[in-house]
């Protein structure tokens, strides 16, 4: 992965922490990736800031306080964005109901600073492509 592909990264979590971790680390491994990320706490921040910001990844919390994760994801069909569906437990069921709203992949939360960086490769990978702004 070069700097060349622009990754705009919306992070859906209601947990701060798990937020700011995140992008961390993004601004960490901006020396191999160039990622932009935004944090919102709620599915209804989320529909707005997808609508207007258009990320090229969302990584979705599958458990959100305010609505059904799935309604996000419904959202992002047609290739509004990718998304990748997070959540703090490892669950068959969860990934597959994910997979079957249209996520893109599914991944259990971790503080590890190397499954942090290979969550964030992988999100540059499956990302929508982003025209670079010079």
């Amino acid at each position: 992965m070069t700097k060349s592909k622009e990754v705009k990264l919306l992070v859906v979590d209601e947990h701060d922490q798990y937020c700011t971790l995140i992008q961390e680390h993004a601004e960490l491994y901006g020396h191999s990736l160039k990622i932009v990320c935004e944090c919102v706490n709620s599915g209804r921040e989320a529909l707005e800031r997808i609508t207007k910001w258009e990320p090229s990844v969302v990584l979705l919390d599958a458990h959100l306080p305010d609505m059904n994760s799935f309604e996000v994801l419904d959202a992002c069909r047609n290739g509004r964005a990718t998304v990748v569906v997070s959540s703090e437990v490892c669950s068959r069921e969860i990934e597959d109901s994910a997979r079957a709203h249209g996520a893109s992949g599914y991944v259990t939360k971790s503080d590890n600073p190397e499954d942090i960086e290979a969550l964030l490769y992988e999100l540059a990978t499956v990302s929508l492509p982003v025209p670079m702004k010079h």
